[in-house]
């Protein structure tokens, strides 16, 4: 459903503007890949309908009050959560802190987390404070962290690459790294 609401949002706001004027553009989500298990097991929930009724509920979930409260309802319903759901909980704080250092999509496999940018949507970010700071981080930790540029056809993509990365946990370390401490 998300996929179909930012593929209608897109063609409302790039290709049939004249007839959507006052369209707002839908903020495509970062998109998570990895080799990891991040689930409700069947063990845990067994019944079907609950355990996609509770990933349905899961995304719905946009800030960490709400986020804490759904996990005390599943831990008063069903028990402590097992590590594979805790690597869920954690890739929805993973993806909303990717979300706001402006990556288009997080990849965690084979002990490697690789952030990318898109620059053909992200250049006023390049120019931004923020970036400044990433960058700054980045060379005083360069062991952690490294930046590449990789060109596919006409378009280009930043990768921030971090090596001995195993869990969510430590993905979401790594970049809370290069988060600029807000007053």
């Amino acid at each position: 459903q998300k996929i179909l609401k930012e593929a209608v949002g897109e063609l409302k706001s790039e290709h049939f503007q004249e007839l959507y004027p006052n369209h707002e553009p839908i903020p495509k989500e970062v998109q998570i890949d990895t080799d990891l298990e991040i689930l409700f097991p069947d063990t845990y929930i067994n019944n079907v309908q609950e355990r996609l009724s509770c990933y349905q509920s899961l995304n719905e979930i946009s800030n960490q009050p709400a986020l804490d409260q759904f996990v005390n309802e599943l831990q008063d319903r069903f028990g402590p959560l097992p590590l594979t759901s805790q690597a869920l909980i954690q890739s929805i704080q993973l993806k909303w802190l990717a979300n706001e250092l402006h990556f288009e999509k997080i990849v965690l496999k084979k002990n490697k987390l690789i952030g990318y940018f898109d620059l053909s949507t992200n250049q006023d970010f390049l120019q931004s404070d923020q970036f400044q700071f990433m960058m700054k981080k980045l060379q005083s930790h360069s062991k952690k962290g490294m930046l590449k540029e990789r060109k596919q056809g006409e378009n280009s993509r930043l990768l921030l690459s971090f090596e001995n990365v195993n869990t969510i946990q430590e993905a979401l370390g790594s970049l809370k790294e290069l988060q600029p401490i807000t007053a």
